[in-house]
């Protein structure tokens, strides 16, 4: 193969590798993650709350649990739907 040819393959190669770091840079700017922080049914730092979070932003986000204290934690939602909830 000649050093033209040579070139051209680096050249392609590494655009190649550009875009798809581009690409894979914009899913991640998009994922957010969301905190559990109480086992309260409603409100800021819930289980509820982080569900409606997550549904209203774009990407695939993630829901982290931490919740203070060294037991084991219970999360009781009243009345929860999970259809109403979660976006399928």
């Amino acid at each position: 193969m000649s050093v033209a040819g040579l070139l051209t393959i680096f050249w392609m190669t590494r655009a190649l590798l550009s875009a798809l770091a581009i690409v894979s840079g914009l899913g991640i700017a998009n994922a957010a993650t969301f905190s559990v922080t109480s086992t309260a049914d409603s409100g800021a730092g819930t289980l509820r709350q982080a569900i409606t979070d997550a549904n209203n932003a774009a990407g695939a986000d993630t829901i982290a649990f931490n919740i203070s204290g060294a037991s084991v934690h219970t999360i009781t939602l009243s009345r929860l739907c999970l259809s109403s909830l979660i976006k399928w």
